[in-house]
């Protein structure tokens, strides 16, 4: 694994989307540059930005995807990377500059009882909110996670959820459905499938070649696993 991975993979809340391989894909298919910055913080706290910068023209806009990477509930080192993105997207004369880290605003289903809020989230956004920043109408990453405990027993992950999950779950092997481990040589299987889905649920997907690239310099890394489910043979659905 190179440098760049080596000191961002123990930092508060690392994500592969500030991987250098995530930064490569982005530039060889969409022309985004990879920009590793290593945040300056105080105490000598670790902390990094992998900044995608494109030019439009004259201009440029700057993306952090999942980033940064830091101790959000230090307040001192959350004020300091900011300062330090801001000033970057200043000198490079950015239109805008956009961040998404990986930070819970609160756990529980929004909207039900059981939602409740996350100090570290809920403060973040108030700093963000207080020095000018504003929600961004294009989200692309997804807004809401569901996080299992999986060294919990099937057992018990199977009572955690409802009768109608369960029946589903359970359904597929009852009924000779087998799920295996994707090889490289299945990723044009896995994008027939994927485009048959956006075509029959209505939503657009990139060009073969975009996946193809994503999908297997993600899984020659050790970054990602595909997973197949077939009867028969046939292959029904993946996930990666």
């Amino acid at each position: 694994m190179n440098a760049w991975n080596d000191a961002i993979r123990d930092l508060p809340y690392a994500h592969i989307l500030q991987s250098s391989e995530w930064g490569a894909f982005k530039q060889r298919t969409t022309h985004w540059q990879p920009d590793p910055l290593r945040l300056t913080l105080p105490g000598n706290a670790p902390g990094a930005a992998l900044i995608l910068t494109r030019q439009i023209g004259p201009l440029a806009v700057m993306y952090v995807p999942k980033g940064p990477l830091l101790d959000y509930g230090d307040p001192a080192q959350r004020d300091a990377a900011l300062d330090q993105l801001e000033q970057r997207a200043r000198r490079r004369g950015a239109v805008w500059l956009k961040i998404d880290p990986d930070v819970r605003i609160g756990t529980g289903v929004p909207g039900e009882p059981d939602a409740q809020p996350d100090p570290v989230g809920v403060t973040l956004t108030e700093t963000l909110i207080r020095r000018g920043w504003r929600y961004s109408s294009s989200q692309v990453q997804f807004r809401n996670t569901i996080t299992i405990d999986l060294a919990r027993s099937e057992d018990d992950l199977l009572k955690a959820m409802s009768q109608s999950t369960r029946y589903k779950v359970r359904y597929g092997p009852k009924h000779g459905v087998t799920v295996r481990h994707a090889q490289e040589s299945d990723l044009p299987l896995l994008y027939r499938l994927y485009a048959e889905t956006g075509a029959r649920d209505g939503f657009l997907i990139r060009p073969e070649s975009y996946y193809l690239d994503e999908w297997g310099s993600l899984l020659r890394a050790g970054l990602a696993e595909a997973l197949i489910a077939e009867y028969e043979g046939v292959a029904l659905a993946h996930v990666i």
